[in-house]
């Protein structure tokens, strides 16, 4: 700590003494002062990291530094926070984070014993050996004293038993801590509550799934639809969201309605993404901006009133513009209401009690609900239980989620516990509600634990608003400097500094994280391994990886599933083990590269058995799933048959294809026996709740072992040599290029006979052409014809060999 001391004022003393030290100075308060979402762990920032410092004509930068690194040195947590987190220029240093902590956790630091327990836990940088009783012991400590990301993770660690004891009952009991105090600042927002945090996409997800576009299960089917995998593909193809925005705006100003609708929810959303309920998608994340908002949704509802909040005299419109400018009109209302972007009082709750009822005459369900909204708490209207009652009822038949919780809300009130459970069931099937989870998990805690403990986990995880939806949104930011900057200096710190946050959250339970953990570490990106030529396998980033694959699959994500097996297939992070390979992928039959991959299995008889039925079998229905594996579905069924009639022809027996054809239902009696032992596999899965789930092996431990720079220099992962898959995988892509040059040759040679043609039938018609003109060469041997006596044309009357001539030109062009 001397040293650091030392170290920190020689610098700035040789700063101070350089002659040009002023531009070198005010240029690193200048970086310093853009961290605007920095927030220290306890106190506030002092003024030379702090967003509002505003550089004068003449200030003493060198005493505002002074002080600001006096504050620094005299506040050890504020030290430690910057040292463990490592906003620019500061450098990340594990070492001194864990010794300053260290001091802190003896003073009583809830801070300090939350990152001591991670240290522990992880073993982070190989900073401390791993200790789950040490970690577990510091997170129980933060965990009472009110820190909500210790709280959820002990609740995560009881469900799973990992590093603690697996009880439901615990579990429950510290996600329900988290949850009470989410709902409490959720109703403690303005009416209809605060705005749910965007949804956090999975860095996987935007490049199309782990296996890309096409191939992945987060990015075929109905999830080829989801707004991440758009979002994903824009920025792959260069594009930004103002462009989009621009496009919006012009399409609005030409008049088009629902463009302005659009920009509307943008704005007042803060994501592209915005769905009719629920919240707005973080792939597609902006700043929000009320005023625009409500510039956009009140130009929209001009369309029908003209004259605005002046007059009610409608405008005849079609039943789509009322449709329109219905959700205008909700919006409008809904930021009266709300206070957002406007001053909230009671003229407030005037207008928007008349944007309500204008919403209401245009048929809108929502608007029938915060009707009831406004009668139940008496904004602007008198309060009436009974009217308010009937708007929830009316809005709750025509199938409004919230309207549900509401009446919920009125049973509970009554004591009617079983319509009011009904009531939240009903929200909750019909759009997730956050409140109805909340007040389900409550109400069914005793009646069953599981169930309430994954109604509890998804309350804390989506109203995370003071903890986890920072620490996202800090993750998230960094990875995206890590993307701009050069990978060398800041552009590797700073996705360092990503993956730790996400780490952190990953260790709370958060699958999203757990997925970005496993996809930054993964050490099986190559599609086709060949060897000699792979990058080298990190073992250590592999164990690590696998772990989150297998944390993530445990939270039913199907191409986490898949990985989990490929890396137990390849012997990645853990032992070569092909029948646990072969399990997983049975249990990940709606995945098309699942299913393919259990037909390899059953061809080479790895894992498996070796049945070629089964093979062909389990080949077709991965091209019964997904449609887009045809190419290799082909290539495998033609290697499958080249096998059969090979076995046919060696005397190979009933295993071969030809000679199950004339089965009677397509089946043999193994590949029967195999299908039902396929069904009770995946009926056992699905009956195994991701609470109850215990790692297994050697990926169980979440410790990184001993392996030097583990962190520094994790992108390149080139510390320890990998495996190679030989001569299986060789072969194939052999196979494939051969196709591909076949393919290219056959249409060579169909492009040069095509030219060819064309040449010769060229060649004829210049030939017929010069004969119908008359250029025919004469044969010298044969004597010419005596001239025909002609008459001379008029101008208005062409010769005959001209109109011959001229109609062949005529033909030709239009041939052409």
């Amino acid at each position: 700590m001397e040293i650091f001391i030392s170290l920190f004022f020689a610098a700035l003393a040789a700063t101070m003494a350089a002659a040009e030290a002023t531009t070198t100075v005010q240029s690193l308060l200048d970086e310093l002062s853009t961290l605007s979402n920095y927030q220290p762990s306890s106190i506030l920032p002092s003024r030379y990291i702090h967003s509002s410092y505003q550089p004068t004509d003449n200030p003493n930068d060198y005493d505002i530094l002074a002080d600001g690194v006096v504050e620094l040195l005299q506040d050890k947590e504020l030290l430690a926070d910057l040292v463990f987190r490592s906003p620019p220029p500061f450098k990340h240093n594990t070492s001194l984070a864990f010794d300053l902590y260290s001091e802190l956790a003896q003073e009583g630091s809830t801070t300090a014993h939350s990152v001591l327990a991670f240290l522990y836990d992880t073993g982070y940088n190989n900073v401390v050996e791993p200790h789950p009783g040490l970690a577990l012991l510091h997170y129980t400590f933060a965990a009472l004293s009110g820190d909500a990301a210790s709280e959820m993770t002990l609740g995560y660690k009881h469900s799973i038993g990992d590093g603690a004891e697996l009880s439901c009952e615990q579990a429950v009991e510290w996600y329900s801590r988290v949850a009470d105090a989410a709902i409490d600042y959720y109703l403690s927002g303005p009416p209809g509550g605060h705005a749910l945090p965007l949804s956090k996409p999975k860095l996987s997800d935007l490049k199309g799934g782990p296996y890309g576009l096409g191939a992945s299960a987060a990015s075929t089917g109905d999830n080829a639809y989801r707004p991440v995998i758009y979002a994903g593909k824009a920025k792959d193809s260069g594009e930004n969201w103002h462009d989009l925005i621009d496009y919006f705006t012009y399409a609005a100003n030409q008049g088009e309605l629902q463009y302005a609708i659009r920009l509307g929810n943008i704005y007042y959303h803060g994501s592209v993404y915005t769905p009719k309920l629920g919240p707005a998608d973080g792939s597609g994340a902006i700043p929000k901006d009320f005023s625009k908002a409500k510039y956009w949704f009140t130009r929209a509802t001009r369309k029908i009133w003209q004259d605005g909040l002046q007059s009610d005299k409608q405008k005849e419109v079609s039943n789509y513009t009322k449709y329109l400018v219905s959700i205008a009109s909700n919006a409008l209302g809904k930021m009266y209401l709300r206070g957002e972007g406007v001053k909230l009082d009671q003229s407030s709750y005037q207008k928007a009690y008349k944007w309500f009822e204008r919403a209401h005459s245009l048929q809108s369900v929502e608007a029938e609900y915060y009707l009831g909204l406004m009668y139940k708490h008496g904004y602007y209207v008198g309060a009436n239980q009974d009217v308010a009652a009937t708007h929830f009822t009316n809005a709750a038949s025509n199938g409004f989620p919230e309207a549900y919780v509401a009446l919920g809300n009125v049973f509970l009130a009554k004591g009617d516990i079983v319509n009011a459970i009904q009531n939240y069931e009903w929200a909750v099937n019909l759009s997730n509600s956050f409140e109805g989870t909340y007040r389900l998990a409550t109400l069914t805690r005793d009646q069953d634990c599981r169930t309430s403990l994954a109604r509890f986990k998804s309350v804390a995880e989506r109203g995370d608003w003071l903890v986890g939806d920072k620490m996202w949104k800090e993750a998230s930011q960094r990875w995206e400097k890590a993307v701009e900057w050069n990978k060398d200096t800041y552009g590797r710190h700073e996705a360092e500094a990503a993956l730790l946050t996400w780490w952190r959250l990953a260790e709370m339970g958060y699958e999203s994280a757990q997925n970005n953990v496993a996809f930054i570490l993964d050490q099986d990106k190559q599609r086709v391994r060949l060897p000699g030529y792979d990058a080298p396998v990190n073992q250590t980033l592999a164990k690590i990886s696998l772990n989150y694959w297998e944390k993530s699959a445990a939270q039913h994500v199907l191409d986490s599933n898949i990985k989990a097996a490929d890396y137990h297939f390849k012997g990645l992070g853990t032992e070569v083990d092909h029948k646990k390979a072969a399990e997983l992928y049975l249990s990940s039959d709606s995945s098309s590269l699942a299913l393919w991959n259990v037909g390899w299995m059953y061809e080479y008889g790895l894992g498996l058995p070796t049945d070629l039925n089964l093979a062909k079998r389990y080949y077709d229905l991965a091209l019964e799933v997904n449609n887009q594996a045809s190419i290799p579905v082909l290539l495998s069924l033609i290697h499958l048959y080249v096998k059969s009639i090979w076995q046919w022809l060696s005397g190979g027996g009933e295993n071969a294809l030809l000679f199950n054809f004339g089965l009677k239902d397509g089946m043999s009696a193994r590949e029967k026996e195999e299908r039902i032992d396929s069904q009770d596999a995946r009926e056992a899965v699905n009956r195994v709740d991701w609470m109850a789930y215990e790692e297994q092996g050697s990926s169980s431990s979440s410790g990184s072992g001993q392996t030097q720079e583990f962190v520094d220099g994790l992108l390149e992962r080139s510390n320890i040599a990998g495996q190679d898959d030989g001569f299986q995988s060789t072969t194939f892509v052999i196979v494939v290029v051969a196709l591909v040059a076949v393919i290219w040759i056959r249409n060579y040679i169909l492009e040069r006979a095509r030219q060819r043609t064309v040449d010769r039938l060229t060649e004829e018609i210049s030939r017929r052409a010069h004969e119908q003109a008359g250029h025919t060469e004469q044969n010298p041997q044969t004597p010419a014809p005596a001239p025909t006596p002609t008459t001379t044309p008029t101008p208005t009357q062409p010769s005959q060999e001209g109109l011959r001539h001229r109609n062949y030109n005529t033909h030709h062009e239009n041939d052409t």
